[in-house]
């Protein structure tokens, strides 16, 4: 069915990325033409050229083709592929974006464990409501992942999250910041995924209010607080 496809994966940062790799040559072997676009956060973890050696294309890391700087052909991709492939977003913005916030609130370790334990938990509801398989959101590409960004400090989401639960605007937030700051675009993305496949993502709706609404962070986290209590993870994932 994939034979003969171009296929592009979009590899942003985190440990979710080394699972990519793995992507890329079952979709090889499968004769797929892929192509990869990779972060300059994702390129922490695993190199251009691990990709460019699985996918034998050149692997696009910046704006401009670093094999040909006067190529844009990262814009061209997305017209020409029958599939695209992003990995991940939702962790972004639970695990970078408001983690970052929990933490400019002033949060502690208590905090950022429900932050973790219910991100997964709405994660794996959206992801296995559009087909995901329970083992994806159990392993390294979910629980895995998503630990790992809450935990890190290296990034520019994690530094916006910061600046917005000191209470600054998205828009002061990523001016200081001096990069594109991709969680608040995975936020609205996600959030539009969820209304349409009718899924419950608490933490992202709250995320989204608080950068497109102007709600306060702290109230944000009062509200997430006082929700009611659910079983976090039940029988199969399904949660």
């Amino acid at each position: 069915m994939l034979s003969g496809k171009k296929v592009v994966l979009g590899v942003a940062g985190s440990i979710a990325a080394y699972k990519m790799a793995n992507v890329a040559s079952m979709l090889v072997k499968q004769h797929c033409d892929v192509h990869v676009v990779l972060t300059r956060n994702g390129a922490e973890f695993i190199t251009p050229v691990t990709f460019e050696t699985l996918t034998k294309n050149p692997c696009l890391t910046d704006t401009f083709d670093r094999h040909d700087p006067s190529e844009i052909h990262h814009l061209t991709l997305g017209q020409t592929a029958d599939l695209m492939l992003v990995a991940p977003a939702s962790a972004n913005v639970i695990g970078k974006l408001a983690a970052g916030i929990a933490d400019g609130l002033g949060c502690g370790d208590n905090t950022k464990a429900a932050l973790i334990t219910r991100g997964i938990a709405e994660i794996a509801r959206l992801g296995m409501t559009m087909g995901g398989k329970p083992e994806t959101f159990s392993g390294l590409t979910g629980i895995g992942d998503l630990i790992v960004t809450c935990a890190s400090m290296h990034s520019r989401n994690r530094r916006a999250g910061i600046l917005i639960g000191q209470g600054k605007t998205m828009q002061e937030a990523m001016d200081e910041v001096k990069q594109v700051v991709e969680g608040v675009y995975s936020a609205k993305a996600a959030m539009g995924l969820a209304e349409k496949y009718g899924v419950e993502i608490p933490i992202i709706e709250q995320v989204n209010l608080v950068l497109f609404e102007g709600k306060p962070a702290a109230q944000a986290l009062d509200e997430l607080m006082l929700r009611d209590k659910k079983i976090e993870i039940s029988s199969g994932w399904q949660v």
